[in-house]
């Protein structure tokens, strides 16, 4: 505490002198992690979603891992990844609702340079406790730089619909998430 109000006096006594620049930035709001998989019958997806959620919209970034399991000399993997911009609403850890596709394109393995795309229309709610992690920073020298974050985890469960290529998937673990962090610099 007492760190935190030397930080704070520093800040207003620099930002007293005509010649500071003082810059700001503040950034609010949820997100999504989850693992997925799919299988039919010879084709096994394995992936990863995670979805950033602010005031300027949403985006997800999706991994895979797919393994032909009927390839002709034995087992084949291909890597896919992919971002879109997609819809998240909710209201931080309790709920979100989540659609959109995304286009996956294959960067190694037997498919690189193929695509592949996934379709969400998924809801998570919130199960469990809530966890927090906050954490903030100060340093001084030549101007002073406040930074801090908060942000907060909650196991969630799923429903709805995933598919990849029109394959049904399932959702194996999510998060819910939800957070602010900021920065203050103020430059003599």
């Amino acid at each position: 505490m007492r760190t935190s109000l030397v930080g704070v006096v520093a800040v207003l006594c620099v930002a007293g002198t005509a010649s500071a620049d003082v810059y700001r930035t503040k950034l609010r709001g949820t997100g999504v992690i989850a693992t997925y998989t799919a299988d039919d019958g010879c084709i096994a997806t394995e992936g990863e979603l995670l979805v950033v959620g602010t005031s300027e919209g949403a985006f997800a970034h999706v991994l895979a891992t797919r393994t032909d399991w009927c390839a002709e000399g034995g087992p084949a993997s291909s890597f896919y990844e992919g971002g879109a911009a997609v819809t998240l609403a909710g209201n931080g850890t309790q709920a979100a609702a989540l659609t959109g596709s995304v286009e996956l394109r294959a960067y190694s393995g037997p498919e690189d340079g193929g695509f592949v795309t996934v379709d969400l229309a998924l809801s998570f709610t919130g199960t469990g406790s809530v966890t927090t992690d906050t954490s903030t920073f100060a340093s001084g020298g030549h101007g002073v730089t406040l930074d801090y974050s908060s942000t907060r985890q909650r196991a969630a469960r799923a429903s709805g619909s995933l598919t990849i290529d029109g394959d049904a998937g399932s959702v194996a673990n999510a998060q819910l998430l939800a957070g602010v962090a900021g920065s203050l610099v103020v430059v003599p």
